[in-house]
């Protein structure tokens, strides 16, 4: 997937934007939120959908709303600011003593 950002074109009339939970569109009931028109907006493309931050939560906004889409570099850090760290246990770094009652 690339990371884009882009601007979003949804006329203001319609309300905006529709911000989902998920990909799926045959209602509204997973929409979450509206972004109004020339709403700058970052995420990673997928296929017909652009996966964004919304109230710091996973969510999802058709890419045929967004317009001047350009690949950019992705965050180096989560959109909360706190480093992401990655725990690998590897066995040959732990040292276990079993000692019998």
């Amino acid at each position: 997937m690339q990371y884009i950002t882009g601007t979003t074109t949804a006329s203001s009339s319609s309300g905006g934007l529709r911000v989902r939970s998920s990909k799926v569109t045959v209602d509204t009931s997973n929409v979450v939120g509206y972004l109004s028109y020339a709403t700058q907006v970052e995420g990673w493309l997928d296929g017909d959908w652009i996966k964004i931050k919304y109230n710091g939560v996973d969510a999802y906004i058709a890419k045929a709303w967004v317009g001047n889409i350009q690949v950019i570099d992705p965050p180096t850090t989560p959109p909360s600011g706190k480093p992401s760290i990655e725990i690998v246990y590897d066995p040959a770094l732990v040292d276990v003593t079993l000692k019998s009652k």
